[in-house]
């Protein structure tokens, strides 16, 4: 029996030698480990701090604060006739010729259209017909009441009828201007019979043509000032506030670049764009027709202290801020700005920043705050 018992045991027994050997084998393993890991440790420390404390040359600009800053904003505008007009007779009547069609060119007085004028021309004739006779009656009224005067002198003849001699000349005479009056009035319409440029132009649109029944001031031809042509440009009100009669500005037209200037502001706000129209003279020898796009470009002043700095100088924050590296003792200083507005390659930032300091201005990359610095530079 004490050795059947003793059989039974031997395998327990060596299920927890085992067991043993196997704790024993990973406590071993889990100290090598540790011991390699405390030495790669130990020999990488003095590597990893050396590398911390190696001076980097960099890149630096000193920064100066300022009041403001200025902004290039460009507005789309469009050219315009300093006059446009629609001309048309004041009368109506057959239209006999339109000489001119569209996109000709015009001077002050050239005719450009006529109506038929027979009827007008006819009236006149009576009317001068007319005024003759009244002139030979008015002369005999004028001999007689002369007469009259003479035989009243010698008392030869009543102050009745002196009177009448004189009051009948008064009222041919008076007739006679009438008739006049008559004449000239027709003159003026046979001359409004004739349509004339009122000033240099283009012909834009054409709106009757050859024996068309026109209405009194009815369209005929649309016309385009060409002289002192100017530019139309809608601005936001905080602008226009701005700007004032005489100031000059450049203005993109067709590819060509020219110097306007300020005519005047109007004073009320477009009710569909929110804005004020600014009117610009453009210089003389201006040849962009009419509704041409142009390209108004303003500089603008906003105020706020701040400083200019390269945008390679500047990396990125948290909650929108930047960060730049401020050098202070040779060493490299983080700084959180805010950047305001972006021109190019340069940035203009506000935060705790200093007159006159010394930012890292390119590869905030290559270094970490506390990191021995010195400039290479500008």
């Amino acid at each position: 029996m004490p050795e059947k018992n003793a059989r039974r045991k031997h395998p327990f027994l060596r299920r927890a030698g085992t067991a043993a050997t196997t704790v024993l084998t990973l406590a071993l393993a889990s100290g090598l480990v540790a011991g390699a890991s405390a030495l790669v440790a130990e020999r990488s420390a003095p590597e990893q701090t050396e590398r911390e404390q190696a001076v980097v040359a960099v890149l630096t600009e000193t920064i100066r604060l300022q009041d403001s800053y200025e902004v290039a904003v460009a507005y789309r505008g469009r050219v315009e006739a300093g006059q446009r007009v629609d001309i048309g007779f004041e009368a109506g009547g057959t239209l006999v010729s339109v000489l001119v069609d569209e996109g000709d060119r015009v001077r002050k007085g050239e005719v450009i259209a006529r109506l038929d004028t027979r009827a007008l021309e006819a009236d006149r004739a009576a009317q001068v017909a007319a005024r003759d006779a009244l002139a030979a009656q008015t002369e005999l009224a004028r001999r007689t009441a002369e007469r009259q005067r003479a035989l009243a002198e010698r008392d030869h003849a009543s102050a009745q009828r002196l009177d009448e001699a004189e009051l009948s000349l008064v009222q041919l005479e008076a007739e006679l201007r009438r008739a006049g009056a008559a004449i000239d009035a027709l003159d003026i319409a046979l001359e409004k019979s004739t349509l004339k440029a009122p000033f240099d132009a283009i012909v834009g649109r054409r709106a009757a043509d050859d024996g068309a029944r026109l209405s009194a001031g009815q369209s005929v031809v649309e016309l385009y000032e060409t002289a002192l042509p100017r530019l139309r440009v809608g601005v936001p009100e905080a602008v226009a506030a701005e700007m004032t009669p005489g100031q000059t500005a450049i203005v993109e037209i067709g590819g060509e670049t020219v110097e306007a200037s300020l005519l005047r502001v109007r004073a009320d706000i477009d009710p569909s764009t929110r804005t004020r129209d600014l009117l610009f003279a453009l210089p003389d020898g201006t040849t962009s027709p009419d509704g041409t796009l142009a390209t108004l470009s303003l500089t603008r002043t906003v105020p706020g202290t701040g400083a200019w700095v390269p945008t390679a100088a500047l990396g990125e924050g948290v909650r929108g801020l930047w960060t730049l590296f401020v050098i202070e003792n040779g060493l490299a200083r983080r700084e959180a700005v805010e950047v305001v507005h972006t021109a190019g390659a340069r940035a203009y930032v506000r935060g705790h920043l200093a007159d006159g300091a010394t930012v890292v201005s390119a590869g905030p990359h290559r270094i970490a705050a506390g990191q021995p610095v010195t400039p290479a530079g500008s």
